[in-house]
């Protein structure tokens, strides 16, 4: 009994130089969009072989978690994945991994642990561009009239971004419009007149917003009218963008039947900028 109880002291002390003289010093060194890297320290011959790694959005869910059995040959390690038959080689005493299928823009924590010793880095991974909003609309709101030009209120609503919308910080909201404009100089010229107004919103704005526009109001030509709204992250970078165009006429208080494939027409563009 008393050779067992000396064993055990043995076995508890050997398990405690391990967690005091084997730190991991998790470092950070790269974070995208979809993964992350990291290194520790792989110690020596006398700290624990298993060594954890996990990446967590929440203490529930696990998005990314490998448990590795390091071994030292000829004085250097290298530990066998669960998750692939390809090893990780600690060079310079220095282990280093590749996480994968994260989020973009998204929160997690990054741990390691070996033994009793656990370090952990929160994280939040990179931005990609997010899509185009579901739909866009827009309607023709309180006109105020002028001798020949309407100075009209516009609504225009859309749906929120479906793709990556944790990238989401905002939405840009451009409206244009093409009024004819005539000029009496040396005979009667008829010109093109246009005019862009841009407003950038927060997302806990209702996805509504309201412009201003002069609208020629003395012709009975049809203007043409172009919205677009795209989504904004927190780098400023601009999503994809839904654009509607449209016509309206000149003497009419009231943007045309959106139904009328003649008057209207809703395309969604594939470039970003």
């Amino acid at each position: 009994m008393f050779l067992l109880c000396l064993a055990c002291l043995a076995i508890t002390e050997a398990a405690n130089y391990a967690d005091t003289n084997c730190p991991l010093n998790l470092k950070l060194t790269k974070i995208l969009s979809r993964s992350v890297s990291l290194t520790w320290d792989a110690g020596d011959s006398t700290c624990n072989q298993s060594v954890s790694v996990s990446v967590s959005s929440s203490p529930l869910v696990s998005e990314w978690a490998e448990t590795l059995i390091c071994i030292e040959k000829e004085g250097m390690f290298s530990c066998l994945p669960s998750l692939s038959w390809d090893p990780v080689i600690c060079m310079n005493n220095t282990c280093e991994m590749t996480s994968a299928a994260l989020l973009p823009c998204t929160r997690y924590r990054v741990e390691v642990r070996r033994g009793a010793q656990v370090q952990s880095e929160m994280i939040t991974t990179d931005e990609e561009t997010p899509g185009p909003p579901s739909s866009v609309g827009m309607q023709e709101i309180a006109p105020v009239t002028s001798t020949s030009w309407d100075r009209k209120n516009f609504s225009v609503n859309w749906a929120s971004v479906s793709q990556l919308p944790q990238c989401v910080e905002g939405y840009r909201v451009s409206l244009r419009f093409c009024n004819p404009r005539s000029l009496y100089s040396n005979g009667y010229v008829k010109q093109e007149y246009c005019d862009t107004a841009n407003e950038d919103v927060d997302t806990d704005a209702d996805n509504i917003v309201h412009m201003e526009m002069w609208i020629q109001s003395d012709l009975s030509d049809i203007s043409e009218y172009e919205v677009s709204v795209q989504a904004i992250t927190k780098k400023r970078r601009l999503g994809k963008a839904e654009i509607v165009r449209g016509f309206i006429n000149g003497n009419e208080e009231s943007l045309l039947d959106p139904n009328n494939p003649i008057s209207i027409t809703t395309t969604t563009t594939t470039k970003s900028k």
